[in-house]
């Protein structure tokens, strides 16, 4: 069986998209399934090879069609986040008479807001997403912003994002010093910025306590002044982009990952690394992320943007051991049994098999 995967930028690349189209790949092609990928962008690459073969496609429809038709999938699975290229592969793939199977991955800040909801569901997406067979969402957040959009029109499921348990892994022996650890973007709804101020308010209590940030953006200058001010020099450190594997190993000495977002995301792929490497997660009540932290079971929820609100629950985390080892147990076991990529690609493949034992 063929599978054509369509993203918007090319898979080696980083991003939460790109990084679930690498794993689903590699599944899929472990499993004996001929995988190709077409994206429209190349960015900064961050994985040196692929295994897969990849095409760079544009957005005229015509010549899109062309190129599909070309490559003769059984099914087209298109991962969309807002962007054009998914929806130009379905339009496409649906002129062809293929197969056609949609991931989404994210939802709009105030998805949840009825005019919100409601306006977007009259944009153009609509009439293209309900040319979809099947369409997956990666949570309940982003089945929620979904379903209004395409009703019933489409058959839907709630399909997770997925992790290697194998990579991201816990630690034989329990971390020995206080850290934090912050992975992602540095940009604005993030929320970086509010971790900064709340470990300002950590380190008052707990003197040994150290933040680590790994990742880059447009906010890191600020970030680096707002250390520099709060007088957290040797307290914080930014690493920059680190390989998988260097980020793996800090998850498993983290007393706490941060996820301080402060708007809805559709899931939250830094959680399900972190679950699955027994560190406990500290995140915002928004979005997929509520539904992948659960509260005080595999990790804490706090209201987003309230630096006060994320120092306390951090300060409590790390001046409570036995707390920690039980959020660490239950999140490591969340993680085997829900976010495994077995699992969730063995959940996409039944989609697949459903679609192509049904009538065209």
């Amino acid at each position: 069986m063929k599978v054509l995967l369509v993203c918007d930028k090319h898979p080696s690349t980083i991003g939460g998209v790109e990084e679930h189209v690498r794993g689903l790949a590699g599944q899929l092609a472990a499993r004996g399934f001929e995988v190709v990928i077409a994206y429209r962008k190349e960015g900064r690459a961050f994985i040196n090879q692929l295994d897969f073969d990849s095409v760079r496609v544009g957005l005229d429809l015509l010549r899109l069609k062309r190129r599909i038709s070309s490559l003769n999938p059984d099914v087209v699975h298109a991962h969309y986040s807002f962007n054009w290229l998914p929806l130009l592969a379905i339009a496409a793939a649906s002129q062809l008479r293929l197969k056609v199977v949609v991931t989404c991955h994210s939802v709009l800040p105030g998805y949840d807001q009825d005019f919100l909801g409601h306006l977007y569901a009259l944009t153009p997406h609509r009439p293209l997403l309900s040319k979809a067979d099947a369409l997956i969402s990666v949570s309940r957040a982003v089945d929620l912003l979904m379903s209004r959009i395409v009703g019933s029109k489409v058959r839907r499921a709630v399909i997770p994002n997925a992790v290697d348990i194998n990579v991201y892994a816990p630690s034989p022996r329990e971390p020995k010093d206080p850290l934090v650890l912050y992975v992602g973007r540095l940009i604005y709804r993030k929320g970086v910025h509010v971790l900064l101020q709340a470990f300002r308010q950590v380190v008052k209590e707990e003197r040994d306590a150290k933040l680590v940030v790994v990742g880059g953006g447009y906010l890191e200058p600020l970030l680096r002044t707002m250390a520099s001010k709060f007088n957290l020099k040797g307290r914080v450190e930014f690493k920059g982009l680190v390989p998988d594997q260097e980020k793996a190993s800090l998850y498993r000495s983290a007393w706490a990952v941060a996820v301080p977002t402060l708007y809805a995301e559709g899931f939250g792929i830094v959680a399900i690394e972190a679950m699955a490497s027994g560190a406990p997660v500290v995140a915002s009540k928004v979005g997929g992320l509520k539904e992948v932290v659960e509260d005080r079971v595999t990790g804490l929820l706090v209201k987003p943007g309230s630096a006060k609100e994320l120092a306390r629950v951090l300060l409590s985390l790390i001046q409570d051991p036995s707390l920690r080892r039980k959020l660490s147990s239950n999140a490591r076991a969340k993680a085997v049994s829900n976010y495994s990529w077995r699992t969730v690609a063995g959940r996409v493949v039944d989609a697949y098999m459903d679609l192509r034992a049904s009538p065209t």
